[in-house]
């Protein structure tokens, strides 16, 4: 008080903990109510109107925030929220929408990654991509011993090899 005709009101300070000792100690605590914690403690915001109240704190640990966007904070989900400060739990994660895919999944939120058998992962690298085309290429016009790149089957490189292969350009392999 400025005053001294003026009488402090200290009603807004709590009950709580006021052994500086204690890990849920409350500098903000006028009189002891007997709810001090020395083993077992978990820290964090005990404030249920926060957005990041943690009910199993067992301790206040001041790091309440209020106002804050709750939503996804998971960047690969469908709902990804850029301006979500906490997770809310509500991400929908994506995943194959193609029925012919070997990961499909009908409950996916979105479309994901899908993947496919592939007839000429040549270079094992998860694809087939200009890497394996240029292999098939190189066994272009061979007569025996073709293996893998005869991939129709009639023990030659041709043609036909080089378009099932353009056919599944650029899937990515399943295992």
């Amino acid at each position: 008080a400025i005053y001294a005709t003026i009488a402090c009101d200290y009603s807004c300070f709590t009950l709580g903990c006021i052994d500086p000792t204690a890990c849920n100690f409350n500098s903000y605590s006028q009189t002891d109510d007997g709810s001090c914690l020395y083993d077992g403690c978990v820290l964090g915001c005990t404030q249920p109107d926060a957005c990041n109240y943690d009910s199993l704190a067992t301790a206040e640990d001041f790091s309440c925030v209020y106002g804050c966007t709750i939503g996804c904070t998971d960047e690969i989900a469908c709902n990804y929220n850029a301006m979500a400060d906490l997770d809310d739990a509500s991400c929908i994660m994506p995943g194959c929408l193609l029925a012919n895919a070997l990961n499909f999944d009908a409950n996916a939120g979105c479309e994901g990654p899908c993947y496919f058998e592939c007839i000429a992962d040549l270079d094992g690298n998860g694809s087939m991509d200009m890497s394996d085309f240029l292999m098939i290429l190189d066994a272009f016009g061979c007569l025996q011993d073709c293996e893998p790149y005869d991939l129709d089957d009639d023990t030659i490189v041709g043609a036909a090899d080089l378009q099932l292969f353009l056919a599944s350009y650029g899937i990515l392999c399943g295992e």
